[in-house]
């Protein structure tokens, strides 16, 4: 730890909005992740100014596990540079004393104060510090700016910085950003701007996506509009295929959880890819046209049941149980629970069934309506079917496949299911799946029950 001749200091302003005694710490690390449980900090820079002393702190430090490649590409920091580096273990004290009774201040404060409070809990200690976030309080002090990132504040402020993507180049941009909005920014708004950021949540506290990751630009690129996305890996082959209503937000979503509950994890993804489309169709066929060109299963399919109906003796009997698209069946829900409560409160909502039907008593299951004793068993199908139409019925109304023309495409379906998409340029090939040789075209009642589905109404 030693005092720096690189970084300046403008003493013409005043901390008194924080506490005029308050060191101030201007951190940046560089990371094998963004996972603060799992991945390792490989450097580290702290600026602190305490008044007008200024004091840094800096070091590459070797993690356990190899340095993913795109980690080495963004930031310069190769396995063989930290080959002869020390575990960060042993700077544990110094890191502490630098930090300590100071301010913490980073672009993306809290995954960065989080990165450190895992590694000292792990090592039995602790960090008490106060966060600001000057992501925040760039966009507080900046709202007619769409990005507030470093690069872009390094742009916007002429700020000279010797590497970015680095962490002493970042923590010296964070700190001469400092400097600049006590020149340019009125002190009582600097001071609003200030208290309003230090008494938000810690959870609101960081950037949208971590500046160390190498996606911001691709991220900020991706357009905001429904659509799918894609996260490919070195090999070009996809690791996720998605759906989206705001593609750019939910693909940030993706990058900034904590947990990340795919079974890839974020340091495997080589590029991303948005295929915006405003119309639910659209974007559905597209995400179908997508499996089938990367030959790509979602693993998290969701499970759907319905009611469906047999008859015993000329007697309806009613089932709920995972959907079967090739029959005829009523409502989609996720939950068979859910779905019998709902059949059941349409049952005992018609007193007459209940006085007709089980002695003024309401039905509990759907076995009791199964074992009504009833003469007058039309009478009884006629009732259970006036209850059943009041969920949606999937009927599929063509003899076999059908298609629908989307572009230059033709994307075939058979009772409720996608089969695959054919070039329109091969109508022969169309003809020789469809029964009889006579392709039918969805109708709009068909495409509308698509979208239901494909929107999962039923929850």
């Amino acid at each position: 730890m030693d005092s720096s001749s690189n970084i300046f200091c403008l003493y013409n302003f005043s901390f008194s909005m924080i506490n005029k005694n308050t060191p101030l710490a201007f951190v940046d690390i560089e990371t094998t992740g963004s996972q603060s449980a799992n991945d390792e900090i490989i450097e580290i820079a702290i600026i602190r100014v305490d008044n007008k002393n200024i004091t840094e702190f800096q070091h590459l430090f070797k993690p356990k596990a190899k340095i993913p490649e795109f980690i080495q590409k963004l930031t310069g920091i190769t396995n063989k540079k930290v080959a002869n580096q020390p575990d960060i273990k042993l700077y544990l004290d110094e890191i502490q004393n630098m930090l300590k009774d100071t301010v913490f201040i980073a672009h993306d404060v809290n995954l960065d104060f989080n990165f450190l409070q895992t590694l000292f809990e792990k090592n039995g200690r602790h960090l008490d510090n106060t966060l600001l976030c000057s992501y925040q309080l760039a966009k507080q002090l900046y709202p007619e700016d769409k990005k507030h990132g470093v690069d872009f504040l390094v742009e916007k402020h002429h700020i000279d910085i010797p590497n970015r993507h680095r962490a002493y180049g970042d923590a010296l941009a964070i700190y001469q950003f400092w400097n600049i909005i006590h020149q340019e920014i009125d002190p009582d708004v600097l001071k609003r701007s200030i208290k309003t950021v230090l008494e938000q949540k810690n959870s609101k506290h960081s950037a949208p996506i971590h500046q160390h990751t190498p996606f911001e630009k691709s991220i900020n690129q991706l357009p905001r509009k429904p659509g799918v996305f894609i996260f490919f890996n070195q090999e070009q082959a996809p690791l996720l295929i998605e759906k989206a209503n705001n593609i750019q937000s939910k693909v940030r979503t993706y990058l900034t959880k904590k947990n990340n509950q795919h079974s890839f994890s974020i340091a495997q993804i080589a590029s991303i890819k948005g295929y915006p489309n405003p119309s639910i169709i659209g974007r559905d066929l597209i995400f179908l046209k997508l499996q089938q060109k990367y030959q790509y299963t979602n693993t998290k399919q969701a499970i759907y049941y319905s009611i469906s109906q047999e008859c015993v003796n000329n007697k309806i009997q009613l089932h709920i149980a995972k959907t079967d698209f090739k029959h005829v069946f009523y409502g989609l829900y996720k939950s068979p629970e859910i779905l019998q409560k709902k059949l059941l409160l349409f049952i005992n909502a018609d007193l007459n069934l209940i006085k007709k039907y089980n002695n003024d008593l309401p039905f509990k299951s759907i076995k009791e309506i199964n074992q009504v004793e009833t003469v007058d068993i039309s009478s009884f199908n006629q009732d259970i079917n006036t209850i059943l139409e009041k969920f949606p019925k999937y009927e599929w109304p063509y003899p076999s496949v059908a298609y629908y023309p989307y572009g230059n495409d033709y994307y075939l379906f058979d009772h409720w299911q996608f089969i695959e998409v054919i070039p329109k340029l091969q109508p022969t090939n169309l003809e020789s799946i469809t029964l009889n040789n006579e392709p039918k075209m969805l109708d709009k009642s068909t495409i509308n029950q698509l979208k239901k589905h494909s929107k999962q109404l039923a929850k």
